[in-house]
Protein backbone atom coordinates (compact mmCIF):
# COMPACT_ATOMS: atom_id res chain seq x y z
CA UNK A 1 0.00 0.00 0.00
CA UNK A 2 1.29 3.42 -0.94
CA UNK A 3 1.12 5.23 2.40
CA UNK A 4 0.63 8.68 0.88
CA UNK A 5 -2.22 7.75 -1.46
CA UNK A 6 -3.27 4.68 0.54
CA UNK A 7 -3.54 2.77 -2.74
CA UNK A 8 -2.51 -0.87 -2.97
CA UNK A 9 0.01 -1.83 -5.63
CA UNK A 10 -1.96 -4.13 -7.95
CA UNK A 11 0.64 -4.37 -10.75
CA UNK A 12 0.94 -7.87 -12.14
CA UNK A 13 -0.84 -10.82 -13.71
CA UNK A 14 -3.81 -12.49 -12.04
CA UNK A 15 -5.22 -15.91 -12.99
CA UNK A 16 -8.87 -16.79 -12.43
CA UNK A 17 -12.20 -17.18 -14.07
CA UNK A 18 -15.42 -15.53 -15.10
CA UNK A 19 -18.68 -17.27 -14.23
CA UNK A 20 -21.40 -15.92 -16.49
CA UNK A 21 -25.04 -16.15 -15.45
CA UNK A 22 -26.03 -16.31 -19.15
CA UNK A 23 -28.43 -19.11 -20.09
CA UNK A 24 -28.40 -20.43 -23.66
CA UNK A 25 -31.98 -19.91 -24.90
CA UNK A 26 -31.80 -23.02 -27.09
CA UNK A 27 -30.44 -25.48 -24.53
CA UNK A 28 -31.68 -23.72 -21.35
CA UNK A 29 -28.21 -24.44 -19.92
CA UNK A 30 -25.56 -22.15 -18.49
CA UNK A 31 -21.94 -22.18 -19.57
CA UNK A 32 -18.90 -23.43 -17.64
CA UNK A 33 -16.51 -20.98 -15.96
CA UNK A 34 -14.25 -19.14 -18.42
CA UNK A 35 -10.53 -19.33 -17.57
CA UNK A 36 -8.94 -15.91 -17.90
CA UNK A 37 -6.14 -13.59 -16.84
CA UNK A 38 -6.19 -9.96 -15.74
CA UNK A 39 -3.06 -7.86 -16.29
CA UNK A 40 -2.84 -4.65 -14.27
CA UNK A 41 -0.50 -1.76 -14.98
CA UNK A 42 -0.56 1.10 -12.51
CA UNK A 43 1.04 4.47 -11.87
CA UNK A 44 0.54 6.86 -8.98
CA UNK A 45 -2.54 8.37 -10.64
CA UNK A 46 -3.76 5.78 -13.19
CA UNK A 47 -4.72 2.13 -13.36
CA UNK A 48 -5.18 0.09 -16.55
CA UNK A 49 -6.45 -3.47 -16.90
CA UNK A 50 -6.49 -6.02 -19.71
CA UNK A 51 -8.47 -9.20 -19.37
CA UNK A 52 -7.61 -12.12 -21.64
CA UNK A 53 -9.67 -15.22 -22.45
CA UNK A 54 -9.10 -17.75 -25.21
CA UNK A 55 -11.83 -16.00 -27.27
CA UNK A 56 -11.41 -12.29 -26.52
CA UNK A 57 -9.66 -9.49 -24.73
CA UNK A 58 -11.01 -6.56 -22.75
CA UNK A 59 -9.32 -3.33 -21.85
CA UNK A 60 -10.33 -0.84 -19.22
CA UNK A 61 -11.53 2.54 -20.42
CA UNK A 62 -11.49 4.04 -16.96
CA UNK A 63 -10.69 2.61 -13.56
CA UNK A 64 -10.25 3.61 -9.96
CA UNK A 65 -9.45 2.15 -6.58
CA UNK A 66 -12.11 3.13 -4.06
CA UNK A 67 -11.39 3.14 -0.33
CA UNK A 68 -14.25 3.00 2.13
CA UNK A 69 -14.25 4.36 5.68
CA UNK A 70 -13.58 0.89 7.15
CA UNK A 71 -10.46 0.58 4.92
CA UNK A 72 -12.16 -1.88 2.54
CA UNK A 73 -10.82 -1.30 -0.99
CA UNK A 74 -12.31 -2.15 -4.32
CA UNK A 75 -11.28 -1.86 -7.95
CA UNK A 76 -14.02 -0.39 -10.13
CA UNK A 77 -13.66 -0.11 -13.90
CA UNK A 78 -15.51 -0.01 -17.18
CA UNK A 79 -14.23 -1.82 -20.23
CA UNK A 80 -14.55 -2.62 -23.92
CA UNK A 81 -14.46 -6.31 -24.92
CA UNK A 82 -13.27 -7.31 -28.39
CA UNK A 83 -13.76 -10.96 -29.34
CA UNK A 84 -11.31 -12.46 -31.81
CA UNK A 85 -12.67 -12.13 -35.33
CA UNK A 86 -13.62 -15.82 -35.58
CA UNK A 87 -15.92 -15.48 -32.53
CA UNK A 88 -17.76 -12.29 -33.48
CA UNK A 89 -20.63 -14.20 -35.11
CA UNK A 90 -21.80 -15.35 -31.68
CA UNK A 91 -20.07 -12.76 -29.47
CA UNK A 92 -20.24 -9.11 -30.50
CA UNK A 93 -17.96 -6.32 -29.31
CA UNK A 94 -19.50 -4.96 -26.13
CA UNK A 95 -18.94 -2.73 -23.11
CA UNK A 96 -19.32 -3.40 -19.43
CA UNK A 97 -18.27 -2.65 -15.91
CA UNK A 98 -16.88 -4.52 -12.92
CA UNK A 99 -16.50 -4.05 -9.19
CA UNK A 100 -13.88 -6.22 -7.49
CA UNK A 101 -13.01 -6.34 -3.80
CA UNK A 102 -9.27 -6.15 -3.09
CA UNK A 103 -7.91 -8.34 -0.29
CA UNK A 104 -5.71 -6.74 2.33
CA UNK A 105 -2.50 -8.02 0.74
CA UNK A 106 -3.81 -7.21 -2.77
CA UNK A 107 -3.31 -10.76 -4.03
CA UNK A 108 -6.97 -11.62 -4.68
CA UNK A 109 -9.62 -9.69 -6.63
CA UNK A 110 -13.22 -10.89 -6.58
CA UNK A 111 -16.60 -9.49 -7.41
CA UNK A 112 -19.05 -9.04 -10.24
CA UNK A 113 -19.33 -7.74 -13.79
CA UNK A 114 -22.19 -6.59 -16.02
CA UNK A 115 -22.43 -5.80 -19.72
CA UNK A 116 -24.48 -3.79 -22.18
CA UNK A 117 -25.62 -7.17 -23.58
CA UNK A 118 -27.70 -7.58 -20.40
CA UNK A 119 -25.40 -10.27 -18.99
CA UNK A 120 -23.91 -10.48 -15.52
CA UNK A 121 -21.51 -12.74 -13.72
CA UNK A 122 -18.89 -13.18 -11.06
CA UNK A 123 -15.10 -12.93 -11.24
CA UNK A 124 -12.33 -14.25 -9.00
CA UNK A 125 -8.59 -13.81 -9.60
CA UNK A 126 -5.37 -14.49 -7.69
CA UNK A 127 -2.10 -12.78 -8.50
CA UNK A 128 0.41 -15.21 -10.01
CA UNK A 129 3.20 -12.73 -10.77
CA UNK A 130 4.26 -9.10 -10.55
CA UNK A 131 5.23 -9.47 -14.22
CA UNK A 132 2.77 -8.51 -16.94
CA UNK A 133 1.91 -10.39 -20.13
CA UNK A 134 0.37 -9.37 -23.45
CA UNK A 135 -1.92 -12.27 -24.40
CA UNK A 136 -3.88 -15.26 -23.12
CA UNK A 137 -1.40 -17.58 -24.81
CA UNK A 138 1.58 -15.84 -23.17
CA UNK A 139 -0.09 -16.02 -19.75
CA UNK A 140 -1.05 -19.67 -20.19
CA UNK A 141 2.46 -20.70 -21.23
CA UNK A 142 4.00 -18.85 -18.27
CA UNK A 143 1.46 -19.23 -15.50
CA UNK A 144 -0.84 -22.20 -16.19
CA UNK A 145 -1.77 -24.21 -13.13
Amino acid sequence: VNLIAQRPNLIGTYRGELQSQWINPETKQGIPPIPSYIVIRQTFSNIHLRLFTVQSQSQSLQGTIRREEDDHRELIFNYRNEPKIEHRGHSAIHHGGARLAITENASVLQGAYWTDRATIGSMRYSRVSRETVSSFEDATSRFSA
